[in-house]
């Protein structure tokens, strides 16, 4: 199970090291620095190691979707090491990535902006993965996400792997519990405006997706904009 903070972090360390290079080894920040774009209000560091030691313990896999030559299977961290240090009075972060997805992780052409203005303001851990979908689709023609099984969204949203997911075997739930209140929040705080979509077969819901749209408004400095 993956975190809010934990996400954020995660968020705001690629940002980082994206504006470093892909020539580095290791990336640094300073501690306060990466709290205060997370909104970390506390002085309490061994809550950010708690979420630092999820992001090195938490494996992802994946595969590439073409098929034949080129095909390819990957595990990795999500990051490779974390180090806190302590230079000229100040408590730095040093951190690195896998080889088999450093280049990828920091090409910032490969992925959509997201405002970690907006992503510091989002509390509930649907709202933050939502908003980063969306993100992807807002300036798609259809204005719509990828339509998928509801059950596909569960540990999506969730961060929670679906074996370990207790609750939520009903559609009714999910949408009270999980989808309405992502969606209000996304909607409350941030520059998108999400819909939900409901596919049905007869009465049941079978598949879900997104509408999204930008609201009107004046545009965010640029440093207030994340590849991710």
């Amino acid at each position: 199970k993956i975190y809010p903070l934990a996400r954020k972090l995660y968020n705001v360390l690629l940002y980082f090291a994206q504006r470093q290079g892909q020539d580095e080894l290791i990336y640094r920040a300073h501690l306060r620095d990466l709290v205060r774009v997370v909104d970390f209000n506390s002085n309490n560091t061994e809550v950010i190691k708690n979420h630092l030691r999820q992001l090195v313990t938490t494996k992802v896999e994946w595969q590439s979707p073409t098929t034949g030559e080129g095909a390819r299977w990957s595990v990795s961290a999500l990051i490779s090491h974390c180090d806190l240090v302590i230079r000229g009075g100040e408590l730095i972060i040093e951190w690195s990535y896998a080889p088999n997805i450093k280049l990828q992780l920091l090409d910032p052409q490969r992925y959509a902006r997201i405002s970690l203005v907006y992503q510091a303001a989002l509390r509930t851990m649907a709202g933050l993965v939502l908003y980063e979908i969306c993100t992807r689709y807002v300036d798609n023609p259809g204005g719509v996400t990828a339509r998928q099984p509801w059950q596909w969204w569960r540990p999506v949203l969730t961060g929670a792997p679906d074996s370990t997911v207790d609750t939520y075997h009903e559609y009714k739930y999910f949408k009270r519990d999980v989808l309405k209140p992502a969606i209000a929040e996304i909607n409350a705080v941030t520059n998108l405006d999400v819909e939900l979509v409901e596919h049905r077969q007869g009465r049941a819901v079978v598949d879900i997706q997104f509408r999204v749209r930008q609201k009107e408004q004046p545009a965010l400095p640029m440093q207030h904009l994340m590849p991710l």
